[in-house]
């Protein structure tokens, strides 16, 4: 059961997982530390064959998708983070960029 603050769930997401071992030892090490601060805990579940630059993608659009809005740290117009960035002004999510900085 998800707790309410002020009709807002509390997630944490991670992102993608190398190996079975290591995602299993990531996600307790994860349950651990933050259960409790968090109503839930999810990691993106990309089939471990799909080629490693194509997982991180895919890891950063289910955080997007599964996201009321999105926190991110941009200050530059390349990069993987900033592809994520474009992602979800695509997806019309709500984005506060934290940068000193921040692009468009």
């Amino acid at each position: 059961m998800l707790k309410e603050k002020n009709d807002k769930r509390m997630q944490m997401m991670t992102s993608e997982r190398s190996n079975i071992k290591e995602y299993e030892e990531l996600f307790n090490k994860c349950k651990e530390l933050y259960e409790g601060k968090f109503d839930n805990i999810l990691m993106a579940d990309i089939p471990e064959n799909k080629p490693r630059k194509f997982r991180i993608t895919s890891c950063n659009e289910y955080m997007v998708d599964n996201s009321d809005f999105v926190i991110c740290y941009i200050d530059h117009t390349w990069g993987g983070a900033y592809t994520t960035y474009k992602y979800a002004r695509r997806k019309k999510k709500q984005i506060f960029n934290v940068a000193e900085k921040p692009v468009e």
